[in-house]
């Protein structure tokens, strides 16, 4: 066993290659959806942003609370005896997984449509009855969601990356073929319907490529899917509970943003919020694909659980501290191109909301930890203890500082989140931030701040011209230098 090595590990190179590849995927994806984005906010303004955001949330509260965490519960099952070379098993996962997820979809469904008043005056107050039936009509996307989960599952928890890619980009440009046309032609009232054809479109092309993934041809029968489905929910009870809660946080915000600033300026927090997404989901997407199910396969080895996960995050902001700085240093050109002159408010937004977004790149795979070491519970605590943090400061910033303190809001939530988080994870799951990692953080923060001031301080054209063209540079450098020591190393 000892002349066994198939990579070093933590395997660098692989990290790097997937997280290229799925990142690489996920930008592309997230292209598609700023076109579609794009054409949204030409056609339909600031409103018509936020009110596709807020419709979405809505879409992930009730998907979240209806899940049973089975989307989470499922990857980690699948994964873990698809590494036993257990292949019955994972056949009787798969089958389980995608007969609980029709009950559970159909079940978010129902509730969408029945509360479908109460959550049109939840979210919009006295606008309420012009809601009723778009809201009502987020029913389907409710269900293409539960049950596109069941499918991906299976291509996660295999680890079938290619497969993951593809679904990822046809989802997106199925998404945008479909929906767009509803907005075009019925404005403001297609939103609802783009969004549920985009879940439409995302079922189908996930059903087409999870049907390729060959699974034991294995009798379930309806007692060992009970037993199975006893088991992913029992572990994913937690999970949903930390979902609900994730997911929560953001809609509430929204809601409480449209009291405090109006669907006009919540559009142009959504609108920074997309843009500052794009470094995350270049680096996240990676996350729940590959590194979940690597913890999963590794949570009884401690050493090795540090290894990966400090590689991963090391990597991970490696590659967005360079995007990162490119977004905030030219933001005014991202927001006036990838939008339109209406959103010109959304700069400031986009500069402060980077700052958070390190947060975010260092908390995430620590969540994903969590899970992996059984510590659902414990997410859950932290999770809730975040979103009450991020509440009250969108409470007290939104009213006295508008927009731009709801981005200082969301900057200080990430930050103070990921923090706190690293500095625990040892009492909480026997696991350590490298202090490397926490260097590298600080820079990347350090390098943010330096084009912070540049935008918000420096008045000198020359100064801020050479701070906005160095800074990126200088991180674009340093991140290529550190990754390539670390494939060759």
């Amino acid at each position: 066993m000892s002349e066994k090595k198939e990579a070093p590990y933590p395997d660098y190179f692989g990290i790097i290659r997937n997280t290229v590849l799925l990142g690489g995927g996920s930008v592309a994806n997230m292209a598609i959806g700023l076109v579609r984005t794009k054409v949204i906010a030409v056609l339909l303004g600031p409103s018509g942003i936020a009110l596709f955001g807020i419709f979405n949330q809505i879409v992930e509260v009730i998907g979240a609370t209806f899940s049973f965490g089975l989307g989470t519960s499922g990857i980690r099952q699948i994964a873990s005896s698809h590494a036993a070379g257990d292949t019955s098993r994972v056949s009787k996962i798969v089958k389980t997984l995608r007969r609980t997820t029709w009950i559970t979809g159909l079940a978010g469904a129902i509730f969408t449509a029945a509360c479908s008043l109460l959550i049109a005056r939840f979210t919009f107050g006295d606008q309420a009855p012009s809601y009723i039936w778009p809201i009502a009509l987020l029913g389907l996307a409710v269900l293409f969601r539960a049950l596109t989960t069941g499918q991906g599952c299976v291509v996660t928890g295999t680890r079938q990356l290619g497969h993951f890619m593809r679904i990822s980009l046809g989802g997106s440009l199925a998404a945008l073929v479909t929906s767009l046309p509803c907005v075009y032609i019925l404005g403001l009232d297609g939103i609802a319907p783009a969004v549920v054809t985009s879940a439409g479109a995302g079922l189908l092309i996930s059903w087409w490529y999870s049907r390729k993934i060959e699974i034991a041809d294995v009798h379930c029968s309806r007692e060992e899917s009970r037993h199975e489905a006893k088991l992913l929910i029992a572990f994913g009870l937690p999970i949903m509970a930390t979902g609900i809660v994730g997911t929560l946080s953001p809609y509430f915000e929204r809601v409480i943003l449209l009291r405090f600033i109006g669907i006009e300026l919540l559009g142009q927090y959504q609108a920074a919020f997309a843009l500052a997404g794009v470094a995350v989901t270049f680096v996240l997407g990676v996350m729940s694909a590959d590194l979940y199910p690597r913890l999963v396969a590794h949570a009884e080895e401690p050493k090795r659980f540090d290894a990966e996960m400090n590689a991963q995050i090391e990597v991970a902001l490696l590659l967005a501290a360079p995007a990162l700085a490119i977004l905030s240093a030219f933001s005014e050109f991202w927001i006036h191109w990838l939008y339109s002159d209406k959103f010109s408010q959304a700069t400031d937004v986009l500069v402060i909301m980077s700052l958070g977004v390190i947060g975010r790149i260092l908390s995430s795979p620590l969540r994903l930890a969590l899970l992996a070491k059984h510590k659902g519970k414990t997410s859950f605590a932290v999770e809730l203890m975040a979103t009450s943090i991020g509440l009250t400061l969108i409470a007290i910033l939104a009213p006295s500082l508008g927009l731009v303190g709801c981005a200082w809001a969301f900057a200080a939530l990430h930050l103070t989140s990921a923090l706190l988080l690293a500095l625990t994870l040892p009492f909480l799951a026997g696991q350590c931030v490298s202090k490397s990692n926490f260097i590298l953080a600080a820079v990347a923060l350090l390098l943010l701040a330096i084009l912070f001031a540049s935008h918000f301080l420096v008045r000198i054209e020359a100064i801020q011209l050479a701070i906005t063209w160095i800074v990126p540079l200088g991180a674009g450098l340093f991140s290529f230098k550190k990754l390539g020591r670390r494939i060759h190393s």
